[in-house]
């Protein structure tokens, strides 16, 4: 497949807060160079995306977080991507029932 990379890996870590009900992770997504078209003839480079959660636990049932991705900026594109948005900042709730 021409757009697949040869190399590709993720590493994540999580770590939650004794003190507060805090928990923090942490991504790390890395991508071999691929083509970028089915006619192989535009390649991208080497990639790593960063991105990171936070959530508080507010409650038993309710969790509040902020979620970041792409917090490297980084712009490289993807499959047949031409443009590859930058840092995205997402806030929300869970709520379990």
């Amino acid at each position: 497949m021409p757009v697949h990379p040869e190399k590709a890996g993720r590493l994540w870590t999580q770590w939650t807060l004794n003190s507060l009900p805090l928990t923090l992770r942490v991504n790390g997504i890395y991508q071999g160079s691929q083509w970028n078209n089915s006619a192989a003839t535009l390649a991208t480079d080497d990639t790593v995306r960063v991105d990171a959660i936070a959530t508080y636990r507010a409650l038993p049932k309710l969790d509040l977080y902020v979620r970041g991705e792409n917090i490297t900026n980084n712009r490289t594109g993807g499959f047949y991507a031409r443009y590859t948005p930058g840092i995205t900042v997402f806030g929300g709730i869970h709520l379990a029932f």
